[in-house]
C-alpha cells in the first residue's frame, strides 16, 4: 500500500490529527487573543472618554466657583477696611463726611469721598502706625469709575460721623460695589 505500513500510516494520521488540533487550538487562541485585544481597546476608549469627561467637569466647576480678580480685590479692600477699623483712633478724632444711602449713580463720588476721608484717619497707638499706614495705602489705591455716573452730591453734603462709623460706611459701599460687579 504505497510504501506505508499500517503502523506508519496510523502514526501519520495521528500526527496529522495532532497538527490539526494544534492548528485549531492556535486559531482559536488567535481568535480569543484578537477578541481580548478588541475588548481592551474598547475599554481604553471608554476610559479615555471618562477621563476627558471628568477633566471637563472638574475644569468647568473650577471656572464657575473661581472668583474674578476684581471680586478678590474688593474682598481684600474690605479686609483692609476692617483692619483699619480695629486700629483707628475713634475718641477725640476728627469727624468725617460719610456717604450713606447710596444710589447707583453716585458710587464713584462716594468712593472718592471715602478715599479723601481715609487719609485723615489716625492710628489709636503709635505701635500700630506702620501696619495702619500700609492698610491705608492699600485702600487709597482703590479706584472705581462709572462713565455714566452723574451725581449731584458732593463729599461735604454728607453728614459727618466718627471714624469707626465712617469705616463701616466704606465697608458697606465696598459690599455694594462687589454685588453690582458680581451680577
Amino acid at each position: 500500500m504505497g510504501g506505508f505500513s499500517i503502523s506508519s500510516r496510523e502514526q501519520y494520521i495521528g500526527r496529522c490529527r495532532a497538527y490539526l488540533s494544534t492548528a485549531q487550538t492556535g486559531v482559536s487562541h488567535l481568535n480569543s487573543t484578537t477578541l481580548l485585544l478588541a475588548y481592551f481597546k474598547t475599554e481604553l476608549i471608554r476610559m479615555k472618554r471618562m477621563i476627558i469627561f471628568c477633566m471637563l467637569f472638574f475644569c468647568s466647576t473650577m471656572v464657575l466657583t473661581a472668583s474674578s480678580p476684581r471680586t478678590l480685590k474688593y474682598k481684600q479692600i474690605q479686609k483692609k477696611i476692617r483692619d483699619i477699623e480695629s486700629m483707628v483712633k475713634d475718641k477725640d478724632a476728627e469727624l468725617l463726611h460719610t456717604p450713606e444711602s447710596l444710589e447707583e449713580g453716585c458710587l464713584s463720588t462716594a468712593v472718592t469721598c471715602f478715599k479723601k476721608g481715609i487719609q485723615k484717619l489716625q492710628p489709636a497707638s503709635s505701635q500700630e502706625n506702620e501696619a495702619f499706614a500700609k492698610a491705608v495705602r492699600i485702600v487709597s489705591k482703590f479706584t472705581y469709575k462709572d462713565p455714566k455716573e452723574h451725581c449731584e452730591f458732593t463729599c461735604e453734603s454728607y453728614e459727618k460721623k466718627t471714624p469707626k462709623e465712617f469705616l463701616k460706611g466704606f465697608e458697606n459701599l465696598m459690599k455694594m460695589v462687589s454685588r453690582i460687579h458680581s451680577s
